[in-house]
Formats: structure tokens, C-alpha cells, sequence
């Protein structure tokens, strides 16, 4: 939740991951603006979540590069990236759930924080101030995504819509300027669906870039900026939401069995 960054935001050129034979990202270049919410999507097999592990540091590119607000970012780990201000979230939930809502958000700021292993020993007055502080910018961020009120609860207490919130939160304790979501509105039902689009929409305000892989298509046109669709890796189109649920490729490829989908599940 920070408006401090670079212009150039993030540039993707051609980009390649192959698994053996298999060509999973394929010579894909686009890039995302700041402050944007940019999409990604497609068939299921098109190679989403491997862009979105490549844009991480979980994968190491075959071929191609990753620039993020100038630098190259190509082939460092997933530490670097988060130190470069890209921070994720996942499919499937990584929560914590033996801890508390407001300890699973602080752990997502250890990366930001000056405690050494001496003073996590002897429990120095600068850990306890290292700590306070923590505590107070998780909680800062409960409020911002609607869980202050479960601040203290056990987060396996939380259903599954707040579980998705809580993931996000602790993302965002990262203090990243570039926050991609992987499928934040899977498994939602229409009202839980809606607060995440509602906070897309805040985050965006806030100045922070979002890179979103999402099968919901009512979420994706009505958050996007942008949308990059893939299919089998490659670039099959490029544009905004308008020009992108007009093409009679996307609509071949995707999005008619998308919207079958979709009204099946209404």
C-alpha cells in the first residue's frame, strides 16, 4: 500500500519456462503499467500459475528476462523478488492456522524488520519496540481488508472468504509496490466474490500495482485496466476489457466456456 515507486513498473520480454517438451510460457512479452490492475487469463492449462511462479522467483526462466522499475530480476530467488517490492498470494490458502489472524499478518513483515537473532534471545527492549510496531502496522492492515474484529481470534476460527482477506493481508505486510493474486475469488460464493473485487479496487487506489489471475470473468471486466490472455503459453491477446471480450479468438479459446461456466454455477 505504498505510492512510492518507479514508473517503468513491470516489463516481461520474452519470456520462456519449459518442463522437458513441455513449452508452458513460450516467448511472451507484455508489460504492466503502475498503479494498474493488469490480468492474466485463460484456459485452464495456459500457463497462468507458472507465469505468476516466474514473476516470483519459484521458477528460473528458460529464456527471456523480468524487469521490475529497472532492474533485472531475471533468475534471482524468491527472496529477491520480495525485496524488489513484488509480494503474492496463493491458490490454495497458506495460512497459518494455528495462530492468530494479526500473528499470520506480522509474519509478513520479517523481512522488514531489524531484530537480530541476539536481540530475539535475550528479548531486548528493541525487539519488544520492534514487535509493538509490527503488531501496530498488522493491525493497520486488518483494518484496511475488513478483519479488525478478529484481530485475536485463531485463524482457523475464520471462513474461507476471510481466509483469502487474511492472505492478502499478510502480502501486503510486505510492504510491496507490484501484489499478484492468484485466483483471490476461487471457491467464493457472489457476496464474498464482491469483497474482493471491492478491495482490488481499494488497493489499486492506493497506488499499488496488481497483476490478477482470476477465472471469475465478472471480477476480471470489472477490475482490469488490462488483460493479457494466454493460450498453451503464448500471448493469445492483448488489451483492454472492452477489446478483449470482443476478440472472436479469446472467445473461441476461453472466454464462451467461461461464461458457460459461470452461469452454470449462478
Amino acid at each position: 500500500m505504498t505510492t512510492g515507486r518507479a514508473p517503468s513498473g513491470l516489463r516481461v520480454e520474452r519470456l520462456a519456462k519449459a518442463f522437458g517438451g513441455v513449452h508452458a510460457i513460450d516467448n511472451l512479452t507484455f508489460a504492466v503499467q503502475p498503479g494498474t490492475v493488469h490480468s492474466i487469463i485463460g484456459p485452464n492449462g495456459a500457463g497462468k500459475t507458472t507465469l505468476i511462479n516466474l514473476l516470483t522467483g519459484v521458477y528460473r526462466p528458460t529464456a527471456g528476462r523480468i524487469l521490475f522499475e529497472g532492474a533485472d530480476l531475471t533468475g534471482m530467488p524468491p527472496h529477491g523478488f520480495a525485496a524488489a517490492g513484488i509480494g503474492r498470494t496463493f491458490q490454495n490458502l497458506q495460512v497459518f492456522f494455528n495462530m492468530t489472524v494479526v500473528e499470520n499478518v506480522m509474519t509478513g513483515r520479517h523481512r522488514l524488520e531489524d531484530c537480530g537473532l541476539l536481540p530475539t534471545l535475550l528479548r531486548t527492549p528493541a525487539l519488544a519496540r520492534c514487535e509493538r510496531e509490527s503488531r501496530a502496522r498488522a493491525l493497520e492492515l486488518l483494518r484496511f481488508l475488513g478483519l479488525s474484529g478478529r484481530a485475536d481470534a485463531r485463524a482457523d476460527s475464520l471462513p474461507y472468504g476471510a481466509l483469502k482477506r487474511l492472505e492478502i493481508a499478510r502480502a501486503l505486510a510486505g510492504e510491496p509496490r507490484l501484489l499478484l493474486l492468484d485466483e483471490p475469488a476461487a471457491g467464493l460464493n457472489p457476496t464474498e466474490a464482491r469483497e474482493i473485487d471491492e478491495l482490488i479496487r481499494k488497493l489499486a487506489g492506493t497506488g499499488t500495482t496488481v497483476v490478477l489471475v482470476e477465472h471469475n470473468m465478472h471480477l476480471v471486466m470489472g477490475v482490469s485496466d488490462r488483460i493479457v490472455v494466454l493460450d498453451h503459453g503464448r500471448l493469445l491477446a492483448e488489451g483492454t476489457p472492452e477489446t478483449v471480450r470482443d476478440d472472436p479468438r479469446v472467445v473461441d479459446a476461453y472466454l464462451g466456456a467461461a461464461q458457460e461456466t459461470e452461469a452454470a454455477h449462478a
